[in-house]
């Protein structure tokens, strides 16, 4: 093979190598765009597919902490934050607030996380509802029990 067919075919594969890799970086530069520019979760979204699901919720009458378990999905959008409602009658509603803002740890995606409230529980813990909310969206609920 002479030396001008070789550099011709060293230059073809450097030019199918550069497009590969300009084409590469070109579909994550617009993935990244898309995914910036997308809308924020709709409470229909959320209460359809939730982001975040109270796996279990349980008052502990010694520490008086409601101890949650809380799940955040995979392939959901950006959450900021979420509430944890807390309703032992209709008067008596506290609310717990985990925002990145305030220094809550903010799941990851298709992570699972105990958190601890410190909480009043009038009546029976059984009777006690604990809701999950984003942006005054309510998208779950459970029944609080006495921790074992």
């Amino acid at each position: 093979m002479n030396k001008k067919a070789a550099s011709a075919l060293i230059a073809a594969a450097i030019v199918i190598v550069v497009a590969m890799v300009a084409a590469a970086s070109l579909g994550l530069a617009l993935t990244r765009l898309t995914l910036s520019l997308s809308p924020e979760l709709s409470c229909t979204e959320a209460k359809i597919s939730p982001p975040i699901i109270i796996e279990s919720a349980c008052y502990d009458e010694q520490s008086r902490e409601i101890i949650f378990t809380i799940k955040r999905e995979f392939n959901t959008p950006h959450v900021t934050g979420f509430n944890i409602n807390i309703a032992s009658s209709l008067e008596n509603i506290q609310q717990w607030k985990c925002y990145s803002s305030c220094g809550c740890e903010i799941l990851s995606q298709g992570a699972t996380k105990i958190y601890l409230a410190s909480a009043s529980i009038q009546g029976k813990p059984d009777e006690t509802q604990v809701s999950v909310s984003i942006d005054n969206c309510l998208i779950g609920t459970r029944k609080l029990k006495t921790c074992a």
